[in-house]
């Protein structure tokens, strides 16, 4: 299973409580902050990327009937 398809399978408890899903491409979510004084953002996928991630999480969110 991908980690997308898991995904999805954690919030098919979401229809289980008749909820709603607001997916929104906030990229900048990932970062390090266990050292120093800023964030570091060198683990987060290239924004190209996560934007492809985004977009198949949300056509694999339409196909589950959200």
């Amino acid at each position: 299973m991908t980690k997308l398809g898991y995904l999805i399978a954690e919030l098919i408890n979401v229809r289980q409580i008749q909820g709603e899903i607001l997916s929104v491409s906030q990229f900048t979510l990932y970062a390090n902050t266990q050292r120093g004084n800023r964030p570091g953002f060198d683990q987060s996928a290239n924004p190209d990327i996560a934007r492809e991630y985004w977009k198949q999480l949300n056509i694999l969110l339409r196909e589950e009937g959200f």
